[in-house]
């Protein structure tokens, strides 16, 4: 018997609306945005089909990744979901190169299944993205994983409104359908002075739904962290599928004037059956009617 890949939960920092979720923040304005150092950044994309595993905890987990050196690339959305296995033995295609650069994978395979299409274009401030599978429902799942790393110089600092955040939408097209997806970010810096000092790991951004009935939906999502204000939204229009889904953090501290400082973001993304592109901010500004505005100042994040 089949078992739900995303059992019903309700996902921690959330406050129920009627039908939907949310939850608000301030945000704060930026001094001056960080400028890009020429050159930096490298970049990597992989494509791959994925097989599903055991039932996890409340918990989002992680593998290791070969390319960041950090446990970023997202095996189980949390929340009782199924765990799956964005491998290097289940990878199909690969891309690596200097940024910004662009991946492409239409069609192809493994022993668990078929590749629906997908994109992701990395930039060193971010990321673009669409994947879709077409399988049948929880026998195998299209994942991709990319992960950029690239360096930045602040010279008249930056308030405390900077951070991160994911927004796309797609459909979930029959019972059985579900997304995951998530965004890991680290941080660097050599000055002392600079929150980064050390390495500094940002929350993660976790967003997951599954169609469960006709009507049905279950899911949730997870954004913020100690000392890190979060934001996320799951919102799906119950007899077609389609959705839209957000996540976001705002860190409530500064960069100091003159910092340098290096960003690696890992995204990671799968589909079962179902589809998942991002979308600009001005496409989920109507899920937060209560005024919630993003980061003045985007680190990383796919946008």
């Amino acid at each position: 018997m089949k078992t739900s890949r995303f059992p019903i939960s309700r996902s921690r920092l959330m406050v129920a609306v009627g039908a939907a979720t949310i939850l608000c923040i301030p945000a704060f304005d930026a001094v001056a945005d960080p400028v890009y150092v020429p050159g930096s950044g490298t970049g990597a994309v992989s494509f791959g089909v994925t097989n599903f595993g055991a039932v996890g905890g409340f918990n989002a987990t992680y593998i290791p990744n070969n390319v960041s050196g950090r446990v970023d690339i997202l095996n189980n959305a949390g929340l009782g979901s199924s765990t799956f296995f964005p491998t290097i033995g289940n990878n199909i295609a690969n891309w690596g190169g200097g940024l910004p650069g662009s991946a492409l994978q239409v069609g192809g395979g493994n022993g668990n299944g078929p590749f629906g299409n997908g994109i992701v274009n990395v930039t060193p401030m971010g990321m673009t993205f669409s994947l879709a599978d077409a399988a049948v429902p929880l026998n195998s799942g299209s994942f991709a994983v990319a992960t950029s790393t690239a360096s930045f110089t602040d010279a008249a600092g930056t308030g405390a409104g900077w951070g991160t955040f994911i927004a796309f939408g797609g459909s979930l097209p029959v019972i059985g359908s579900g997304f995951a997806a998530s965004v890991r970010t680290f941080l660097d810096s050599a000055n002392p002075a600079s929150p980064f000092f050390g390495g500094l790991d940002l929350p993660e951004l976790v967003l997951s739904t599954q169609r469960v009935a006709p009507l049905l939906y279950a899911g949730g999502g997870f954004s913020g962290g100690i000392g890190v204000i979060g934001v996320h939204r799951i919102d799906v229009a119950p007899v077609s599928g389609q959705y839209r889904a957000f996540a976001s953090n705002v860190v409530p501290f500064a960069i100091p004037a003159g910092d340098a400082y290096t960003v690696t973001t890992t995204i990671t993304l799968m589909a079962d059956p179902a589809s998942m592109s991002t979308l600009e901010m001005a496409d989920v500004a109507d899920l937060f009617p209560q005024g919630f505005v993003p980061p003045s100042v985007t680190l990383a994040g796919a946008v």
